[in-house]
């Protein structure tokens, strides 16, 4: 077997959207010559204790694909010639198409890649390589490197409240705290007694008769 994947087997399809998941491109592959799926599991040199739980000290890397594609300026079936001639695209076209792409993948654009083997989503395109040859006339063939890029899902962590700060919240809503009434001056407590004693000095003499 020659390794290639003939029509009318299901092609490689590859598609784009943008950092808004919109989609702005979408193209299949003619031919695919060569398909590297791989999955590698990063794994700790460490010793495991008695009692840890393994998935702790192993977890997938980001998985790669790489896809050797053809891209002729005529379809590959008879059959699309009709609904591909209002798009028709040359090959050369096409590679600078994936160069412009990979411009823009800081822009937020990533792949999706249906294979004949599985579907790859938040994909890259990290390395394009294209050989020019004297047998290039009228097809391109690429060389692309994809790699994974994983989504963190951040959830929001609710910081408990200090026990303090509760028992203080309670105390604002409840009985206002008693004051101290307010401390008197030395003069208004002079004046004070001076007052009582006149008092008791006219008390004296009135039971003396003046």
């Amino acid at each position: 077997m020659s390794g290639l994947l003939p029509y009318p087997q299901k092609r490689t399809k590859l598609t784009v959207f943008d950092e808004n998941d919109v989609l702005v491109w979408t193209k299949e592959i003619d031919v695919t010559k060569m398909q590297q799926h791989e999955k590698e599991m990063i794994i700790t040199d460490h010793p495991v204790s008695k009692g840890i739980p393994v998935t702790d000290n192993v977890k997938a890397k980001p998985r790669p694909l790489v896809l050797v594609a053809m891209f002729t300026d005529f379809p590959a079936s008879p059959d699309e010639i009709i609904k591909k001639l209002a798009a028709a695209q040359s090959a050369t076209e096409v590679s600078d198409q994936l160069d412009e792409i990979m411009d823009q993948q800081s822009n937020g654009w990533r792949f999706k890649i249906e294979t004949t083997r599985r579907t790859y989503e938040n994909m890259l395109l990290q390395k394009k390589s294209e050989p020019v040859t004297v047998e290039s006339s009228g097809h391109v063939e690429v060389t692309l490197t994809f790699k994974e890029v994983r989504k963190a899902s951040s959830k929001q962590s609710q910081i408990s409240k200090p026990k303090r700060a509760e028992k203080q919240k309670k105390n604002d809503k409840g009985a206002q705290p008693k004051q101290k009434p307010p401390v008197e001056r030395a003069s208004t407590v002079a004046k004070k007694g001076l007052d009582k004693t006149i008092e008791l000095g006219k008390k004296a003499l009135q039971k003396l008769g003046f």
